[in-house]
């Protein structure tokens, strides 16, 4: 379409030097006062008309020329606007419908040729107009492109979700003047994405039940083994004591071979009494805070690690949690530090923080890295966060190579499975 523009740039000023120059001939006419001294120069404009005239024609052609090229542009433009695969449409500050194409028409439920004047926001779900109104307001002050999810509802009764965006047209002094939108229906995406979520709710559920489950038959096997193992355990050493008192100093062999039989009872005792804790801990049925002081105690015992602890918050304000999720999201964080960080020093800090339970982990070890953080594979951290999710909590993990690492658990106060 440009490249007739030199040509009309060029008639156009030439058209302005003769202008100019058959003014200077008729100021010469006049002063003459009706000599002929001024018959050279009429020629000379003659000439130079002539050749104006054909570049007058040359001009025309090229105007011609421009033209078709225009109309060409302008109706492939429409074309394209017209079988686009998106929604277009045009309307005003307002949204006001000024032109859409058929596909527009198609996903409001309305004929192409009814779109005009009729305000977008009345088809967008009653519950959202409020928000894509605000938004809509909001756009006068920002030129870039901007886009929005939306439900609307069409005149053929369908509800859709569309993706929104929309561009800005300005006059030359700047003044917004209308709104460009494509419309992009979303709907399978977005319903993909709703049966995706119902699906990983679905899991979470299934995976708190199994968990609760798995709580219940712990707390049944634990009960089981120090009642019934450890009674029967109890009976047996007291036997072999009577045993042992009977013979006397008369076989000191067997009493010998009684008193190692004893402490290979109290082994089992112990023995039973160890896996009963590490099954379902009694000191759970006392609270949250006495469970954890009894697990870091543990820790330390097994692991040498110093421990330190600080609580900032009353029992009595989490009756109302699941305590087990928390002691065992609490287990599993000192796993960790036991199987990973090489630390000599765990601080843990209890307390309350926006209506949560917050549980702070902090060790002096190697540092766990972004990498392993995010690490698809790590299934201990991403079952902690299952864990906490089921709770409508979250577990953050941050770590310092060489610094240490810290763990940081957030239960809502009304936090339960």
């Amino acid at each position: 379409m440009n490249r007739h523009l030199p040509q009309i740039i060029e008639l156009t000023e030439r058209t302005q030097e003769l202008a100019a120059h058959t003014q200077q001939l008729l100021t010469k006419l006049e002063a003459s006062q009706g000599q002929r001294a001024w018959r050279d120069d009429l020629a000379a404009c003659l000439a130079q008309m002539n050749e104006f005239g054909t570049s007058l024609r040359a001009g025309g052609i090229a105007f011609r020329a421009l033209v078709s090229d225009v109309e060409a542009e302008r109706k492939a433009y429409r074309e394209l606007f017209r079988s686009a695969p998106n929604g277009y449409l045009v309307t005003d500050i307002d949204g006001r419908v000024i032109e859409g194409n058929q596909r527009a028409a198609a996903l409001l439920g309305v004929e192409q040729g009814k779109l005009k004047g009729m305000l977008l926001l009345n088809f967008i779900r009653s519950s959202e107009r409020e928000p894509f109104q605000c938004w809509l307001v909001s756009l006068a002050a920002r030129p870039e492109l901007r886009t929005l999810e939306s439900r609307i509802e069409s005149r053929d009764k369908a509800l859709r979700w569309i993706e929104f965006s929309i561009g800005h047209a300005r006059d030359s002094g700047g003044k917004l003047t209308s709104l460009r939108w494509i419309l992009l229906d979303i709907t399978s995406r977005k319903l993909a994405e709703l049966e995706l979520e119902q699906s990983r709710q679905q899991l979470r559920m299934l995976a708190a039940r199994v968990q609760e489950v798995r709580e219940e038959e712990r707390k049944h096997i634990a009960r089981e083994i120090h009642d019934q193992l450890g009674g029967d355990l109890s009976a047996m050493k007291l036997d072999v004591l009577w045993v042992a008192k009977r013979l006397g100093a008369a076989d000191a062999v067997s009493a010998e071979r009684l008193a190692r039989i004893a402490s290979l009872i109290d082994d089992a005792i112990d023995g039973v009494r160890s896996l009963a804790s590490e099954l379902r801990p009694a000191v759970l049925d006392l609270g949250l805070i006495p469970a954890i002081e009894w697990q870091l105690n543990e820790f330390k015992r097994r692991t040498g690690t110093t421990c330190h602890l600080s609580v900032n918050v009353a029992e009595s304000d989490l009756a109302s949690l699941d305590t087990t999720v928390v002691f065992r999201l609490f287990q599993e964080a000192l796993t960790n530090v036991a199987r990973h960080a090489g630390a000599t020093d765990v601080e843990v800090a209890v307390g309350s923080e926006n209506g949560s339970l917050r549980v702070e982990i902090r060790d002096n070890g190697r540092g766990i890295t972004p990498e392993a953080i995010a690490e698809p594979t790590s299934l201990g951290l991403i079952g902690m966060r299952e864990r906490a999710a089921q709770l409508a909590g979250r577990v953050d993990f941050e770590g310092t190579p060489g610094v240490g690492t810290r763990v940081v658990i957030s239960i809502p106060s009304s936090g339960n499975a």
